[in-house]
């Protein structure tokens, strides 16, 4: 389990500690350290530095949450790092042995003053200094050593991981926040606490707040950076029957900055007071998609890589819809044996179409899908016969959407350049058409693509005057006028039929598409 580190308003991240672990102090935040305390440091370190000629002292960078490596021999008993960093910063560093070692970490600043110290902080005995608040700007040196240093008798090599844990904060300032971050505040006199993060559209977030003394009652508000809310919570719904605060898997839609204000029912009315946690996290991607309610977000024109295998046998994902819209959405089997299927639900899990094209066993598709009203949808990923399937490989799934027509006067339907319609050609309905808008010299492309049936597609381009400019009647496949010219400003009708018109015999749905070439 992951816990809170740290007061005096210190951001941390949440890692359990070992209870009861030997020398587990630092001399910054954790309380004033005695005289003889002080002075055991002094000579700690002194010790240390003092051990070797100065022209023998190899100091190594340290890189925030790149792992070093070092190895401590009979002869080399320490080796020295050094990274920089602000006061603001709250940092963790941790020592694994992977072997006989017994670790020993030391940390200074540029005077030589000791920052803090451990030696059985980690797991399995291994040093660990975690949520470390920085005293100030500057280089800081990292000693990784052996208990006993210089008369130690342990070797073996090591992995040495400094992280950024946070920053800390002035209760009166706002602070940045990043996503694992935690922080420790107060709510009392002053009613609440502003907290900014910076967020990418499709990120999952959630953000927690939880009293940790008094009689607080959390509350907790989501804003945008101009202050306009985006959503607040009273409650969280993982901790039923408690006066926590959260949010969970909030979608993002906009990348941009946006504000947490940490406050207690009421706000500034409210009388509640007490000291509280506040942590903001993010849905790692390798876990978006696995339920309807972490799908991940895909726009129009996008594409999304994934697997399915006997561990994931369906991925979810997300779009947003405008009514009229006319969707096609693809996935491609790209490597294995996978034969996927895809199935199109409503926000609310109702199922909506299931996959009608594509080759068995390669590929399927939703094609020419028309968005009913505007709303997300959702679509599922999986394999023939589902958690049954026996199927497993990558794919890729593409998603194309298009505005769809509108309704003008006299019922004259519209289109307009990038949109697209779907309908269908049978005896009660043999032709449709449609009307649009265009300059003199425009270049334009029409298609016709049939989707299902049999259908033989004809398609007619008339001026308003119903002079007839193209016409492509390619008996089987798609029909498409290509790259045309039109010679002056004003209205335009597509006319989309079959073959022989009304006294045509094939039938079947179609995608007409309306594009200017070259864009």
């Amino acid at each position: 389990m992951k816990r809170l580190i740290g007061n005096n308003g210190v951001l941390t991240k949440r890692r359990a500690t070992k209870p009861g672990s030997p020398l587990r102090r630092t001399l910054l935040g954790r309380g004033e350290p005695s005289v003889v305390a002080r002075f055991v440091a002094l000579i700690l370190i002194l010790q240390t530095f003092l051990a070797l000629p100065a022209a023998a002292q190899t100091i190594t960078p340290l890189a925030f949450d790149q792992p070093a490596t070092g190895q401590i021999t009979r002869d080399v008993f320490r080796q020295v790092y050094t990274f920089s960093g602000r006061a603001a910063d709250v940092i963790s560093l941790i020592m694994t042995a992977t072997s006989g070692l017994d670790p020993l970490l030391i940390i200074t600043d540029d005077q030589n003053q000791v920052i803090a110290r451990d030696d059985d902080g980690g797991k399995r005995f291994n040093a660990a200094i975690e949520s470390l608040p920085l005293p100030h700007d500057g280089t800081f040196f990292v000693i990784a050593t052996r208990f006993g240093q210089e008369r130690g008798l342990t070797t073996g090599a090591f992995t040495l991981t400094l992280s950024h844990a946070g920053v800390t904060g002035a209760d009166n300032a706002s602070v940045v926040l990043h996503y694992g971050d935690s922080l420790v505040g107060q709510i009392g006199d002053v009613p609440e606490k502003v907290y900014a993060f910076s967020a990418t559209r499709g990120d999952l977030i959630s953000i927690t707040m939880q009293r940790i003394s008094g009689d607080l009652d959390p509350f907790v508000i989501l804003a945008d950076a101009s202050g306009t809310v985006q959503t607040l919570s009273d409650d969280d719904p993982a901790s039923p029957g408690t006066l926590d605060a959260g949010l969970r898997d909030w979608l993002i839609r906009k990348s941009g900055n946006y504000l947490i204000v940490a406050t207690r029912f009421g706000r500034v009315s409210g009388q509640s007071a007490g000291a509280f946690s506040l942590a903001l996290d993010r849905v790692a991607p390798a876990e978006m998609g696995r339920t309807p309610e972490r799908a991940a977000l895909l726009d129009y024109g996008a594409s999304a890589a994934g697997t399915i295998d006997g561990d994931n046998a369906g991925r979810y994902y997300r779009f947003e819809a405008h009514k009229g819209d006319v969707i096609t959405l693809t996935a491609e089997r790209t490597r294995g044996n996978l034969d996927p299927t895809l199935t199109l639900f409503s926000a609310d899990l109702k199922k909506i179409a299931d996959h009608d094209q594509g080759q068995r066993g390669q590929s399927a598709r939703i094609s020419a899908f028309t968005a009913p009203k505007d709303a997300d949808y959702l679509v599922l990923v999986s394999r023939y016969a589902g958690d049954a399937g026996f199927t497993a490989g990558d794919y890729s799934l593409s998603l194309v959407g298009r505005q769809g027509v509108t309704v003008g006067p006299n019922g004259v339907l519209l289109l307009a350049y990038g949109s697209a319609v779907s309908s269908s050609i049978d005896r009660a309905n043999p032709s449709q058409e449609y009307v649009f808008q265009s300059k003199a010299g425009d270049l334009i492309n029409l298609e016709m693509s049939v989707t299902t049936g049999d259908l033989e597609p004809q398609l007619l381009l008339f001026d308003a005057t119903r002079h007839l400019l193209a016409q492509v009647d390619p008996r089987s496949g798609d029909a498409q006028i290509a790259a045309f010219k039109l010679p002056a400003k004003g209205a335009y009708i597509v006319l989309a039929t079959r073959h022989g018109r009304a006294g045509g015999t094939t039938s079947g749905s179609y995608l007409l598409t309306l594009t200017q070439a070259g864009t």
